[in-house]
């Protein structure tokens, strides 16, 4: 019997496989495609995951007009046009190519806003997809996958095998690696998942992109529910992410995984911990780039509002509530800020104490002053001394008369040692905090050793009759007279961002200790029933 060439015989022929398969198909399994192929057969979207925000109608019908608002800034540009001009900002730029703008999109009633979205979409996979980053190519697909029924909506069957091959080479491109850190590999494994619920993947691909996500979840998720980079702003985030993909599986009846679900339960209280009274986070470790429309957003979505916790010892944060108080300390070390010890706190919906935030810009030429020490409120420990490692030990007391939050920090280098001991107690009634600060410092000791009470803009201060007070006014009227007694009070200069914007112009307490071997400071921050009174500083 002559040979025959079967790789011929199944090119031209398809004999011995799926009558289904065509010829190019048919090349894809000879060079190894097919698996892939089938791996990620995408159908047309029954639940795909919902975002808890949703996008903004206005700024839809703006970019039909040519102006494209992302992440703060602003840019003209034809859809055409889009993807080559030069991005007003990185965050600018990362929303575009991620494709977040598609939600203002699909939030315009207009039969415009499909048609110009599926153009940008097919001029954005023409210039750009093939560049991006695995990170961005994951966020892109989260993306798609909920905006998969506004892009179909309506379109041929050109845009549909366009968008489905689009969807194909994301998964491919978003496969875990060998070598990738926990969060980037949890990243990957939701938007798999994403993508696997809102197209009905296979059954066996669906178990393998969720088995990744159970994985990584308890390398980012804490055991007390905090993110492992202890940055709140990705503890939003990751809710953001998580909850859509839950909701979407129940809707789909089918199983959610345990991990996920225990994931969710910790996560939730300890974005209450990290909550102010104006429905925004702290800003230690860049908390303050979270929108409250995004926190709220996901507390919103917490069906079994659970109480906040009072003391997070993996995350490292303590949380002291009474009425409309709110104090919360960072008593945990590493991340994106030095702010250990440092405390913020809010009467109601106002800040008073307050960090110094940082700009979402990266580039900006504050990002890197407002991570120091000196940019929170607490022992500005400079220098050199900010480079030891420290350990850490925190408690909280509670009494009918309020609640104490103690920590301490010890911190040891060659031929260096510091301790830093500091206590806060609120009252039941909310309205008086007091604390102590103790610091001791072996070795060489800085020329000055400060306490820093940075405050919100919206406060005026100034000099009180009695010479180691201050006396905070607020434009409603309400009054709160900070005092001290251990060291020299001064009123400095100090700047603020708000949800990353740009530095704005505000005020700080600073405590001046007189020891040369540290600093033993008691404060208080009470609030008065007149606009100035005249109070005694703590004995």
């Amino acid at each position: 019997m002559a040979n025959i060439d079967h790789t011929r015989l199944h090119l031209d022929d398809g004999i011995g496989l799926p009558a289904q398969l065509g010829t190019q198909r048919l090349r894809g399994v000879l060079a190894g495609g097919w698996w892939q192929q089938s791996r990620y057969a995408a159908r047309l979207p029954v639940h795909p995951p919902q975002p808890l925000v949703r996008g903004d109608a206005e700024r839809g019908r703006a970019m039909l007009r040519g102006q494209f608002t992302l992440s703060g800034s602003t840019a003209a540009s034809a859809p055409a046009n889009l993807f080559s001009i030069d991005p007003p900002s990185e965050q600018w730029r990362e929303a575009l190519l991620t494709l977040a703008w598609l939600q203002d999109l699909a939030a315009t009633p207009l039969q415009l806003a499909g048609l110009t979205a599926r153009a940008a979409l097919v001029v954005w996979q023409q210039q750009t997809m093939n560049r991006l980053s695995p990170r961005q190519a994951a966020r892109a697909l989260i993306n798609l996958s909920a905006q998969a029924d506004f892009l179909l909506r309506g379109a041929g069957g050109e845009f549909q095998a366009t968008f489905f091959q689009i969807i194909s080479k994301l998964c491919r491109r978003t496969e875990p690696g060998f070598i990738e850190g926990a969060e980037t590999a949890l990243l990957k494994g939701v938007a798999l998942s994403h993508a696997a619920v809102a197209f009905q993947f296979p059954k066996s691909t669906r178990e393998s992109t969720l088995t990744q996500v159970t994985k990584s979840l308890d390398k980012v998720v804490l055991p007390d529910g905090g993110h492992v980079s202890r940055s709140p702003s990705q503890l939003v985030q990751l809710a953001l992410d998580l909850v859509p993909l839950q909701h979407a599986l129940r809707a789909s009846h089918l199983a959610v995984p345990a991990a996920l679900n225990a994931a969710l339960e910790r996560l939730l209280p300890m974005l209450r911990l990290l909550l102010h009274g104006d429905g925004g986070l702290a800003a230690f470790h860049d908390g303050g780039l979270a929108s409250r429309g995004d926190v709220q957003a996901v507390l919103a979505a917490d069906a079994s509002c659970g109480r906040p916790l009072a003391l997070a010892p993996y995350a490292g944060f303590g949380r002291l509530a009474y009425h409309d108080g709110r104090l919360i300390m960072d008593t945990g070390s590493g991340g994106a800020c030095g702010s250990t010890l440092a405390c913020e706190f809010s009467d109601a919906g106002q800040r008073l104490i307050v960090s110094c935030g940082r700009p979402a810009e990266i580039r900006h030429a504050w990002h890197r002053a407002l991570a120091t020490p000196a940019a929170h409120s607490s022992w500005d420990m400079s220098g050199d001394l900010a480079c030891l490692a420290p350990s850490l030990k925190s408690e909280t007391v509670s009494s009918p008369q309020g609640g104490l939050l103690r920590a301490s920090l010890l911190a040891r280098g060659w031929r260096r040692k510091a301790t830093h001991q500091r206590s806060v107690f609120l009252a039941a009634s909310g309205d008086d905090l007091r604390g102590e600060d103790r610091v001791r410092i072996e070795g060489r000791v800085p020329q000055s050793c400060c306490l820093r009470f940075h405050l919100h803009p919206l406060l005026a201060a100034e000099p009180a009759p009695h010479p180691n007070c201050v006396s905070l006014a607020l434009p409603d009227g309400r009054s709160w007279m900070f005092s001290q007694a251990g060291g020299s009070i001064a009123i400095e200069d100090s700047v603020y961002c708000d949800a990353g914007g740009s530095p704005q112009p505000s005020l700080q307490i600073v405590v001046r200790s007189a020891q040369a071997d540290g600093l033993d400071v008691r404060w208080s921050l009470r609030r008065m029933s007149g606009r100035s009174p005249v109070a005694k500083a703590p004995a």
